[in-house]
């Protein structure tokens, strides 16, 4: 058993697209290649178990030097939404923030 998330990986400020991405994994670490393989799932399934998500995405954003990735996330447990960016093989996490305005009697209808 395992943690099923669905992601969506988006090229920001990039002509690029995921199978862009994923026929250059492959070019570069081959044809076989785990990573490439997992983005292809991503891409035409969403959700899958993909613990090293952070580790492979550093390595994938050093085959393209300057292009900022985002890597959103959905959890199979209520409320576990994030976004992280890569970028020339560093990321910055970003966990959902959820809140809900205060009460305002002036709002009741």
């Amino acid at each position: 058993m395992g943690y099923y998330t669905r992601y969506e990986l988006v090229p920001l400020d990039s002509v690029l697209d995921v199978k862009d991405i994923i026929e250059k994994i492959r070019e570069v670490r081959g044809a076989d290649d785990e990573v490439a393989e997992t983005l292809e799932y991503v891409l035409n399934e969403g959700s899958t178990k993909w613990y090293e998500h952070d580790e492979d995405m550093k390595a994938v954003s050093l085959l393209f030097p300057g292009v900022l990735f985002e890597l959103s996330g959905e959890g199979e447990e209520s409320g576990d939404l994030w976004r992280t960016y890569y970028k020339d093989g560093k990321m910055q996490h970003s966990p959902a923030n959820t809140s809900y305005p205060p009460y305002n009697e002036a709002l009741l209808r």
